[in-house]
Order: structure tokens, then C-alpha cells, then sequence
């Protein structure tokens, strides 16, 4: 594991419009220290490759309405990357290496709008994202630090830049196309839900064929998130080539009542992003309840299914009041390669200095 330090990040949006539209700047810089690296687990470790970034960037959108009611949004990105690499492997040394990055595009929404009922309304929009860069052309040199995890979803289809950070960008043209749907009874009820794909005119190498990225047509993406009765959330989503070939599925419920709350998930995956080539399928649930107004029972679990086991299982008592949370958990972990592990522990959390309690799994968007 490197040391990251130091991390800086800066944002500015200027109150004033420029050419009919928002601006926002950005800058960001990281230093990254990795003393060994192991490159092949029955070797033993070499020197590890450290790495500093600075980036700057700048991005503008404006957005325009017809009197039709299509909204229209061109935007308009453009990056700067510095890079200073040590220690790369085979004698390559260190170098300087500097690159830039530009996007131009528009998205195109018609949002459609219908009332039923006393208070309800149904939602229909279409959306379309066209975006244009040129061909990414990465350095094999800088190492890939911020955007190991990348797989197409719902939160990243109309972003310009599908990459979670810096080190990788997406080039050339590609087309985003998808509807979103929402379903309110006006009375705590409703659905929402999102299907679409990406288009490209021509295959992206800077994606692994797990992101579902690298081809001109990507997979089919479906999400649907709905609350049948207050207190209650599910969701579902899914990225699947046809309806006989999911390639990755989700499932799960949120609870949040006077004395519980909690989560269940179920999660297939084909393409592991971490392990390539290994399909991970796990089922994990955490909550707490509350037998009297302070006093409670804490659970927390993982299986991984496709190993048979428990990965992680936890299950305490916690004292809660309205400045101070205390847990004692009994914890098992379980891993194919270390066997299983126990601990007790304790834990605290100040109301004014921590978080307390559980987090949701799938937070409302």
C-alpha cells in the first residue's frame, strides 16, 4: 500500500455567467510513495513506482430551453496534466511527462409530464449526450492510481468523462443515448428508473473489456429504484449484453423505522474489476434494533457465495443516547487464503465529532 500525501484539491465557481453559462475551475495534485511492489505473488517484490500529479482544469456548460420544452446543454472541458514518475520498473528511471485533455458536446433533454390522480404525476424523459475528444492516447508510463474500479452504471452513462479520476480519460465520439422515468402517487409512493447505452464510433483502449467501455455499443444499463411504503427503499440495477446475458446484477431493500434500520444486498458480478477473470456473487445485511429507546443489538455481515463462506460477520450491543454511542462487537473474518480471525472490539462515536450508526447502502438520488 503507497503513502498518499500529500492530497490537494480546489474548486471556484465564479458567480458571474461567461458566455451564457457556468464555469467551473478545478485543480488537484497528489503525491504517491510506494516503497515495493509485488508484481508476481511468487516473486519476491521489486521497487515500487512513486508518482506526483498536478492537473488543472477548467469546464463550461450553459443550458437553453425551447419553447417546445427540449432543453439543450452544450458544454465545453478541457485538462492539463503534469505527471513526475520515479522507480518505474525495467530501468525506465524517472521522467516528466505532460499531456492535455478536451471534450466538447451537448446533451439533449424532453422531459414529458403527465398528472393523475389528486397529487400524482408521471415523469418521461428522453435524453441524448453527444460528446467529441480526440483519440486517448495514454502514456504506458504514468501509472493508473484513481481509476482501477470503472464499470458502466447508471451514476457515470451521461457523464462526458466516464473515468472515476485522473489518470485515464475517454477520447474520441461517443453517443449516450437513455430514458428516465418517475412515477409519483404524490402520497410517499414512487418509482424511478433508468435504461440506456453508449455508442462510440470506435473501440476505446484505454478500457478493459470489463467496463463494458472498450466497444463501439456498450451493454444495456437498468436501474430502478422505487419506496412501495414510507420507511421502505428498493432498488435493482443491472448491465446485461441481452435479457439472457446479465453481466452484472444488484438487488437489494433499505429499512428505516423508529427503532430499526438497516440493508440487504444481493451482488453478481461476471467481470471483477479487482480479480479479472474471477466472477464475484455476494449477499451482505447490516442494521441495528433497538430493544428499548437506548439499548440495542448491532449486526453486520458478508457472504461470498461463490466460496461458501462468511467474509466478514460482526454482531454486537450498542448504548446509545444524544451525545454518545457505544458499541461492543464480536467480529469473524474469513478469507481463503489467511483462514478465519476473531475480535472483540469497542467503539465510540461523539455526536458532535463521528458519524453514528449504519450507512445506507443506496442513497436516494
Amino acid at each position: 500500500l503507497p503513502i498518499v500525501a500529500p492530497l490537494i484539491e480546489a474548486r471556484w465557481t465564479p458567480d458571474t455567467q461567461i458566455f451564457g453559462g457556468r464555469v467551473r475551475l478545478v485543480g488537484s495534485a497528489v503525491a504517491i510513495t510506494r516503497d515495493e511492489a509485488f508484481l508476481n505473488p511468487f516473486l519476491p517484490p521489486v521497487e515500487g513506482v512513486d508518482s506526483r500529479r498536478a492537473s488543472g482544469q477548467v469546464d463550461w456548460r450553459a443550458s437553453y430551453t425551447t419553447q417546445g420544452g427540449v432543453r439543450f446543454e452544450p458544454f465545453l472541458f478541457a485538462r492539463g496534466d503534469a505527471y513526475s514518475v520515479s522507480d518505474l520498473p525495467g530501468g525506465g528511471g524517472d521522467v516528466s511527462i505532460t499531456r492535455g485533455v478536451a471534450t466538447a458536446g451537448v446533451d439533449v433533454r424532453y422531459p414529458l409530464i403527465n398528472s393523475f390522480g389528486e397529487s400524482g404525476h408521471i415523469v418521461l424523459e428522453p435524453i441524448a449526450q453527444l460528446a467529441i475528444s480526440p483519440d486517448s492516447d495514454l502514456d504506458p508510463r504514468i501509472p493508473n492510481e484513481d481509476s482501477l474500479v470503472l464499470s458502466l452504471d447508471e451514476t457515470n452513462l451521461f457523464r462526458p468523462n466516464k473515468s472515476p479520476g485522473f489518470d485515464l480519460y475517454e477520447g474520441g465520439a461517443r453517443l449516450n443515448l437513455g430514458a428516465r422515468t418517475t412515477f409519483d402517487w404524490g402520497d410517499g409512493r414512487w418509482v424511478r428508473t433508468l435504461i440506456g447505452r453508449s455508442y462510440r464510433s470506435d473501440p476505446e483502449n484505454a478500457y478493459g473489456p470489463g467496463t463494458s467501455l472498450a466497444d463501439t455499443e456498450s451493454d444495456w444499463i437498468l436501474a430502478v429504484e422505487a419506496q412501495p411504503i414510507e420507511g421502505i427503499t428498493a432498488w435493482g440495477r443491472a448491465r446485461f449484453a441481452d435479457i439472457a446475458d446479465f453481466r452484472r446484477t444488484e438487488v437489494g431493500v433499505n429499512w428505516d423505522f423508529s427503532r430499526t434500520r438497516g440493508y440487504a444486498r444481493y451482488f453478481k458480478d461476471e467481470f471483477n474489476p479487482l480479480v479479472p477473470g474471477v466472477r464475484r456473487e455476494d449477499f451482505e445485511a447490516a442494521g441495528e434494533v433497538f430493544v428499548t429507546r437506548n439499548w440495542g443489538v448491532v449486526f453486520d455481515g458478508t457472504r461470498d457465495l461463490e466460496k461458501n463462506l462468511w467474509r466478514r460477520s460482526e454482531i454486537g450491543v450498542v448504548y446509545q443516547d444524544d451525545c454518545t454511542r457505544i458499541e461492543v462487537v464480536y467480529q469473524r473474518n474469513e478469507t481463503a487464503v489467511l483462514g478465519p480471525t476473531d475480535a472483540v472490539f469497542l467503539r465510540l462515536n461523539l455526536a458532535t465529532l463521528g458519524d453514528a450508526g449504519y450507512r445506507r447502502r443506496y442513497d436516494d438520488r
